[in-house]
């Protein structure tokens, strides 16, 4: 068993990871007693040049060892403070805590602050300021072979043999089949680089501050944890749920978002890849169209995404400028007649209103007549295009006025803010003043709270998820691509990090059935030929609606007018529009991403989710697991108990899912279902398919006492809506739904008998139903 099976077993584990240290400054790193390497040398950087304990330009002043103590992480069994004078006459202190629970804390505090200069001016060169802490890549590689970390546009996973010399921004893992590394800092998310080497050039792995802030200012104070284990198998999906609640615990252990309706209820989408997105004449009046033909097939929406430029912008995607910029929100009347606030009246749904940054020719600056100094990009850096963008110090006045201005006008009830990958490395102000970005994004934030609008962050980078631990507003963040090139299922890793930190993934816009592509809305080749990605297929698109169902996020397809496949998506909802959902996002299995490459799958994409017993009988945490494989192309590929996530020790029942009937499984449950002991090493085998985007779908159902309840087998998470009070020689158990509703349940029992109950749902919501053999 993992020494961290259960987050619970690991928090009582003896410290696997800490530092050993000198009075003079040195320390050197340990994981279960297995050296990892030594610290590299301490030293920092200005345009005066490297200050260093080897140069003698830094040198320790005083110390202090710390005893064992407590703070709001746990119990630390110890650590020592350094105070350091650099030759320029200003001090830092450095500091190291050791925790109990398998994790290091590294604190850097600039007492006299920093000027560092030009060193870095536009962060292409990933400089860090200073080399505290860090390990050598020569100790890294004696216990890891793998490494783990995530882009700046989506979070996307690069998973690499540990022998190479860059990282990500953050939370990069290092891991083997029997011991991990995960790296985060814990407060100035934005302003940090996972460096990948030191000032004099040796390779290393320093996660800290970047060298492209010119002044540090004097107090400025960051920490970095670093979380170790040792075991007898390397989870990943564990080790970031641990380092998870350690982030949140020491930022927002009280945070609770805002409630978002794009996360409960069907949703239309604009966004690139749907059918109107590139809507160039009477879009008004095809997205009204698109809206009464799904009245009138009875598909309820709770919200539509509104993109699509429907905005004034001259120079829509004119080279020179940035892609999809506001010039303001004033209704574009060319493509769309109906000015915005009669369209969203006619429409009767509340809208997602989007803003990725804003034209340089904006009304709303105060170069332009209007009432804020926004700030600018500087298009001479590496993938940049001029935009304008809130002032730091005015982003709460500017997004209190911008909201102020349209919520209540346009019926908005969500706000989308893309291209956050550039909104940061494209802006000076936001990569040299380390408040800059924070400030940004705060004020943002409090406007979103005051107008009671949840925010979804798209192109983001892990730092910006870490960030928005602090920001209630922010709901969701997109984990794909765009459906309009192709490949947005792949959201299986960044799904990990996404749930471990708070966060719900949101997966692209998807259509339900074939139909005929609108202008714009598929991939334009050289030949000006409209050509679809090879998952717009009839697999494809039912895999597409599956994983956004799973995902826990958005469900906002994009159909063409009248072309939605109504049973297919009713199969994620409701009748008033409710999406039926698990508890968690659909992830890899942690198998997907063994450091033993020969324990992989030999092929495809292996997911899993589950539905909690949520306020239900304690011994029985989980009503059932869905098991999704897609891309299973290389012969028969097995799934193990070993595979479940989270893993149990009761009898288990295995039901292969239909995914494209009206009805779930078979009629007779007791010959179409395998009954296993959780002993036994494979549950059962993903077949072999020449379409890699068919959805082969499972549900494993564990028993309680004598029982094995299924659910709702008309929907795709069939037991999304159900809680098991007590099983004995009875099974009592709730189901929700809208009141009038008729739900046929199904159950079964280990005397073979086949329970399919009609559950009406009372006025209340919620219905209690006890079966008896």
């Amino acid at each position: 068993m993992s020494r961290y099976l259960l987050l619970s077993l690991l928090a009582q584990s003896a410290s696997s990871l800490r530092c050993n240290f000198t009075e003079d400054g040195d320390y050197s790193f340990y994981n279960f007693d297995s050296y990892l390497g030594p610290g590299v040398d301490m030293s920092l950087i200005s345009e005066e040049g490297v200050f260093s304990k080897s140069n003698g330009k830094l040198n320790v002043i005083s110390h202090n060892r710390m005893d064992k103590g407590t703070d709001k992480l746990g119990n630390y069994e110890g650590g020592m403070k350094w105070v350091w004078k650099a030759d320029n006459g200003k001090e830092i202190m450095t500091e190291i805590k050791n925790y109990e629970q398998s994790f290091v804390v590294f604190t850097t505090t600039y007492f006299d602050g920093w000027t560092t200069g030009s060193v870095d001016p536009d962060g292409s060169k990933d400089i860090p300021l200073s080399t505290f802490p860090g390990v050598t890549l020569d100790g890294l590689m004696s216990s890891f072979n793998q490494t783990l970390s995530w882009t700046d546009m989506f979070m996307w996973p690069e998973f690499r043999h540990l022998n190479r010399s860059n990282f990500g921004r953050a939370l990069t893992s290092f891991y083997s089949s029997t011991d991990i590394l995960i790296s985060t800092p814990l407060s100035h998310f934005k302003t940090v680089i996972e460096a990948a080497a030191t000032h004099t050039g040796e390779l290393a792995f320093i996660p800290g501050l970047a060298a492209t802030y010119d002044n540090i200012p004097k107090g400025f104070s960051q920490s970095v944890l670093l979380y170790g284990n040792s075991t007898s198998e390397v989870i990943i999906t564990e080790g970031y749920e641990f380092v998870g609640q350690l982030i949140k615990k020491f930022v927002n252990p009280q945070q609770q978002r805002l409630p978002d309706v794009s996360l409960t209820k069907l949703t239309y989408q604009t966004d690139n890849g749907g059918q109107y997105c590139y809507c160039s004449t009477n879009c008004s009046e095809k997205l009204l169209s698109v809206k009464k033909a799904l009245d009138d097939q009875n598909i309820t929406l709770g919200q539509m995404s509104y993109q699509g430029a429907w905005w004034n912008n001259p120079h829509f995607r004119q080279p020179g400028t940035a892609i999809w910029c506001v010039t303001d929100w004033e209704t574009n009347t060319t493509k769309y007649p109906i000015e915005t606030s009669k369209f969203q009246k006619m429409l009767d749904l509340p809208l997602q209103l989007y803003a990725p940054h804003f034209c340089p020719d904006t009304p709303y600056a105060k170069v332009n007549g209007g009432l804020f100094d926004m700030i600018p990009s500087n298009a001479s850096y590496p993938g940049c295009t001029p935009f304008l963008n809130a002032k730091p110090s005015e982003s709460e006045d500017f997004y209190n006025w911008f909201f102020d201005q349209y919520q209540t006008r346009y019926g908005m009830n969500g706000f989308e803010q893309d291209f956050m990958n550039l909104n940061y490395k494209c802006v000076p102000e936001f990569i040299k003043d380390v408040y800059a970005a924070e400030q940004w994004q705060a004020g943002m934030n409090a406007a979103a709270m005051k107008h009671n609008l949840p925010v979804q962050w798209c192109m983001a980078s892990a730092t910006d998820l870490l960030q928005s631990i602090e920001l209630q507003s922010v709901t969701n963040f997109r984990a794909s691509g765009d459906y309009r090139f192709g490949s947005s299922w792949d959201l299986g890793v960044t799904s990990i990090l996404l749930h471990a930190l708070g966060s719900k993934p949101s997966k692209d816009t998807f259509w339900t059935q074939q139909q005929e592509p609108q202008p714009g809305s598929c991939t334009v080749p050289a030949s000006k030929k409209q050509v679809c990605p090879a998952d717009h297929s009839p697999s494809g698109y039912l895999l597409n609606t599956i994983l956004a169902l799973l995902s826990t996020g958005p469900v906002g397809f994009s159909d063409a007018i009248g072309e939605t496949a109504v049973k297919t998506i009713l199969k994620t909802c409701d009748s008033a529009g409710n999406l039926l959902q698990p508890s968690r996002p659909i992830a890899h299995i942690n198998r997907m991403m063994a450091a033993d490459l020969s324990k992989r799958p030999k092929s495809g994409n292996i997911l899993i989710t589950h539905s909690d017993n949520v306020n239900g009988l304690s011994k029985f945490p989980v009503l059932g697991w869905y098991v999704l494989g897609h891309h299973i192309t290389e012969g028969a590929e097995p799934f193990y108990v070993s595979d479940l996530y989270p893993r149990t020790e009761a009898p288990l029942a295995v039901a292969p899912l239909k995914a494209d009937d009206d009805n779930l499984m078979c009629d007779d449950i007791g010959n179409c279902t395998s009954m296993v002991s959780s002993s036994f090493m494979e549950l059962f085998s993903f077949k072999n398919s020449s379409d890699p985007f068919l959805p082969q779908y499972y549900l494993v159902v564990p028993g309680c006492s004598s029982w094995f309840l299924y659910g709702d087998l008309s929907v795709y998470a069939p037991l999304s809506r159900y809680t098991i009070l007590e099983c004995s020689l009875n099974l009592t158990y709730t189901v929700k739904g809208v009141p009038g509703e008729v739900i046929h349940t199904r159950a079964y029992a280990h005397n073979k008998k086949d329970f399919d109950v009609v559950d009406v749902i009372p006025a209340g919501g919620v219905k209690t139903t006890i079966l008896s053999f």
